[in-house]
């Protein structure tokens, strides 16, 4: 019943033991921003196939609303991801936040969704 937040903000409040030691650090520079841009601009990349896309759809008319739809799900499946890496384990995401997650079922389902 319990999502994986919600166990860590319970199992805090409980014991006030903090499972994870983190902080959250400053931009060191403007071009960070730039650089968080351009991660999150990768995981749209995909845009370029568009075109051959609405060229194999029975009802081409019907393209924008698969290319919403898409997008709304890409939006649904990174942003909890990042949001969740970053509240709980702050500076301490590495290079990829499934890559920081504890080995378990948890990280292998995350693994197998995100094939």
């Amino acid at each position: 019943k319990y999502s994986v937040p919600s166990c860590y903000y319970i199992y805090n409040a409980t014991t006030g033991d903090r499972v994870f030691d983190h902080h959250y650090p400053e931009p060191s520079s403007p071009l960070d921003f730039g650089k968080a841009f351009s991660s999150v601009m990768f995981a749209f990349a995909g845009a370029s196939t568009f075109p051959t896309i609405q060229a194999d759809m029975k009802e081409k008319s019907q393209f924008p609303k698969a290319a919403v739809y898409s997008m709304i799900i890409l939006c649904l499946v990174y942003l909890p991801m990042s949001v969740v890496g970053w509240g709980l384990l702050g500076d301490k995401v590495g290079g990829s936040v499934i890559d920081s997650l504890c080995n378990g079922p948890a990280k292998v389902c995350i693994e197998i969704l995100f094939l």
